[in-house]
């Protein structure tokens, strides 16, 4: 996975970021500090799926630039996203990450929210 996430860095060179209205979310974990920084400075926005990983990337030191996550929420399939019951908590330590020191720009900034459906293509199903 950290080999697509340096992928997606490498299209954008430094200095270099997507249109303003393209968007360019990626789906991948980023397992390093350096990486993240790199995303961040190019616009690119990430998918924070897991507990383990906000807690590990929220302890390394902060990007210049504003890292924008998408937060995937497991819905009961038991696949990849933050738990239900985990999500008001993570939400709060997010804010707080993202609040403004002195001086300083935000660090991190919630930008969607995602989940994985059982079947999209039966409502029924997805009602239950």
């Amino acid at each position: 996975h950290s080999l697509e996430a340096l992928q997606v860095a490498s299209m954008f060179p430094p200095g270099s970021r997507p249109a303003r209205k393209q968007r360019v979310v990626l789906l991948s974990p980023v397992l390093d500090q350096e990486t993240l920084c790199t995303l961040a400075a190019a616009r690119v926005e990430l998918a924070a799926i897991s507990l383990r990983w906000l807690t590990r990337a929220s302890a390394w030191p902060p990007c210049r630039d504003e890292v924008r996550l998408h937060l995937g929420v497991d819905t009961g399939l038991g696949r990849e996203g933050i738990r239900s019951t985990h999500v008001a908590t993570v939400v709060k330590r997010l804010l707080s990450l993202g609040s403004k020191g002195v001086g300083a720009q935000p660090r991190w900034t919630i930008a969607g929210v995602f989940t994985k459906w059982c079947c999209p293509e039966d409502a029924d199903s997805m009602l239950r």
